[in-house]
């Protein structure tokens, strides 16, 4: 009887061991699908979820049900990249980084908007956002390759919109950083303070698509990379898309001035009445010929 227990026991404990891994895989599984598998409108067939090809279709009242800090939609064209932002409170910044968009633990988290960015994704002079790069290739895994000058400029236009707007940012240029000793900028002092950081943050870059002038508001889009430092990024610095022609591209441009800059919006616009009325007065004091012409 003692013998024949002693024999069983190995294979009870094998049981045992297998039942357990099979519960563990099941969970990793149900954890990688939690956070993967997300369609923009569950509710809509595989060849509704695009709108002209490009934009996701995204069922906003579905996805505030699931959770109210959903605040936006990211995709990149031409790669996986397709999933909802969150954000929390500035308490808690990182509350996404573990966590799935239920609040559970999850390896892969969320792609979440860093809490302190209180102005939002358009609102916020650099709006950081952050995701996993995911050995399986998932969440921000391809946006590495930013770092290469000819990937990042074949997946060079990010998609982001809220449930008010759509967005096309293009990617202006990308940084390999240690994430120890190069913090993040979300708060400046002023117009002029953004510029300087990103003209250093542009010097110090490891591809660069567009060099020109300071843009009016960034994204930045952070992940994992592995190299040189063990606590290594990449950041890819991405601005709005003002190539529309003439009065159209300077119209956005003055409303994503007023978003972001308010004061430097009004200053400028008080430096043009300024000078308008300068102008007139000019004008009226013209001497006026015989046949009535200035």
């Amino acid at each position: 009887m003692t013998r024949t227990s002693g024999h069983r026991a190995p294979i009870v404990i094998g049981a045992v061991l297998v039942v357990a891994a099979l519960a563990v895989a099941g969970w990793f599984l149900a954890m990688r699908g939690q956070a993967v598998n997300v369609q923009p409108s569950p509710g809509l067939s595989q060849d509704e979820q695009t709108e002209n090809g490009m934009w996701p279709v995204v069922d906003w009242d579905y996805w505030k049900s699931v959770n109210p800090d959903v605040i936006g939609w990211i995709s990149v064209p031409g790669t996986n990249v397709s999933q909802p932002i969150l954000q929390s409170s500035p308490d808690d910044p990182d509350f996404y980084l573990r966590r799935d968009i239920h609040g559970n633990f999850s390896m892969w988290g969320c792609i979440y908007l860093d809490g302190e960015c209180e102005e939002g994704l358009f609102g916020s002079p650099n709006a950081v956002i952050y995701g996993h790069r995911m050995s399986d290739g998932t969440m921000f895994a391809e946006l590495g390759g930013y770092s290469d000058q000819e990937w990042a400029r074949d997946h060079a236009t990010v998609l982001l919109q809220t449930p008010e707007e759509r967005r096309a940012y293009q990617v202006r240029f990308a940084q390999v950083v240690n994430n120890r000793t190069l913090p993040k900028r979300v708060d400046f002092d002023g117009k002029a303070d953004f510029d300087a950081w990103y003209a250093g943050s542009l010097e110090d870059a490891a591809m660069v698509l567009d060099a020109e002038e300071a843009p009016v508001q960034t994204v930045s889009l952070v992940t994992c990379s592995y190299g040189l430092f063990s606590d290594q990024r990449t950041v890819a610095v991405c601005s709005g898309d003002f190539e529309e022609s003439g009065s159209l591209a300077v119209a956005k441009r003055a409303a994503a001035l007023k978003e972001v800059w308010p004061e430097e919006a009004a200053r400028i616009e008080a430096a043009e009445a300024g000078s308008a009325e300068t102008g007139n007065q000019t004008a009226s004091e013209a001497p006026i010929g015989s046949d009535g012409r200035i």
